[in-house]
């Protein structure tokens, strides 16, 4: 089949690589370069971790998100993964990892328990007051997203898949198997797949109750001397124990540490969003005061943005459209699953999976 893939971000990239595969005509269009910078799969890194409070469904899909992505390191010759674990803090019965711990109790996923002075004899830079225990996983740690976004474009290129960046869509017809880009250009297919990210609202005005982007500011720092070593062997930190919602990078094979925090997120437009406002990275590491220790003598790198769509309940949306296929895998979480999201479109777009079945596995309401 001939088929057309809107958006270069990982969904669309490892839809497209999973297509080709299958030996189908892929098509993959973006507004901007690909891969694009502006998109949310290209940063220095991306998490991986089980920890899922309340979510075993897909707490258990991200083994399947490492077998996939097995299968993408094979295809590629290199493995852009770093197993650093992955560290979240309990502060008080019930909270996001303690709720974690118990769905990783469900599924059989091993980790280790850290008191306070444990952790604070590996992460000294861990402000540990007030922290009840450690929740460590072996497994996990960080995707490496532009490198692995870049090789893959490049990979299908060297599969015949033709990339059109630069290429604005301005329409889709899923009924028609039909896309318009700009200038009205119309461009015939035999299947359809959107997975333009947080331009999703935009291109198709219908989702936009629904799908809506969020702003998330990510602020790489380096960290004091007297913390570098400890940084240079931390694990993922995907949870702080605090309601901003801290997650942090540990600057890793060559990246650079990253913070961030959930909290921190806005609504905001892909296309007119991107400037750092005055004090805003000031503001972020400020946040970090009640975590790390000497967050002073942390030095401001650069700070970015990053437009994610997030759903409800922040469930991924991979659903049948006509001729076509809505694919929004994204909803703040979605990086580590991106792989395996690609290969399973790829299957159902070539027949291989019921489109009810896959829609509710996507959103973790069904193994």
């Amino acid at each position: 089949m001939k088929i057309a893939v809107i958006g270069a971000g990982i969904a669309g990239l490892a839809t497209a690589w999973g297509l080709a595969r299958r030996g189908h005509d892929v098509l993959v269009f973006d507004r901007g370069p690909i891969p694009n910078p502006a998109s949310a799969s290209f940063d220095e890194h991306r998490l991986i971790r089980h920890h899922y409070p309340d979510r075993p469904r897909y707490a258990r899909m991200v083994d399947d998100a490492f077998d996939a992505w097995e299968e993408l390191w094979q295809a590629l010759g290199r493995r852009h993964y770093v197993e650093a674990g992955a560290l979240g803090l309990s502060r008080a019965p019930g909270d996001w990892t303690d709720r974690a711990s118990r769905v990783l109790d469900e599924i059989g996923c091993a980790y280790e328990r850290l008191t306070p002075t444990e952790l604070a004899h590996r992460y000294p830079f861990l402000r540990t007051e007030g922290v009840a225990w450690g929740l460590l996983t072996r497994r996990g740690g960080l995707l490496l997203a532009d490198r692995i976004v870049i090789d893959l474009a490049d990979h299908l290129r060297e599969r015949g898949v033709s990339l059109h960046p630069e290429t604005p869509v301005t329409s889709v017809d899923f009924g028609r198997a039909a896309i318009t880009l700009a200038g009205g250009f119309e461009v015939a297919a035999d299947a359809v797949i959107v997975a333009a990210g947080a331009w999703t609202p935009g291109l198709l005005p219908e989702q936009s109750a629904r799908l809506r982007s969020h702003r998330v500011l990510c602020v790489y720092v380096e960290p004091p001397a007297a913390y570098a070593e400890a940084w240079a062997r931390a694990p993922a930190m995907v949870d702080y124990g605090f309601p901003d919602d801290h997650w942090s990078a540990p600057g890793l094979a060559g990246t650079r540490l990253k913070l961030s925090a959930s909290g921190h997120t806005r609504p905001g437009d892909p296309d007119h969003d991107r400037e750092i406002e005055a004090g805003e990275a000031e503001a972020m590491i400020e946040r970090y005061r009640p975590v790390l220790r000497d967050i002073d003598a942390y030095r401001v790198l650069e700070a970015r943005t990053c437009c994610y769509t997030y759903a409800p309940e922040e469930r991924f949306v991979v659903e049948r459209r006509g001729r076509g296929w809505l694919v929004s895998a994204c909803s703040g979480h979605g990086f580590k699953f991106g792989a395996l999201i690609g290969l399973k479109v790829a299957e159902a777009v070539a027949g291989g999976a019921e489109p009810e079945r896959l829609a509710r596995w996507a959103a973790a309401l069904e193994a």
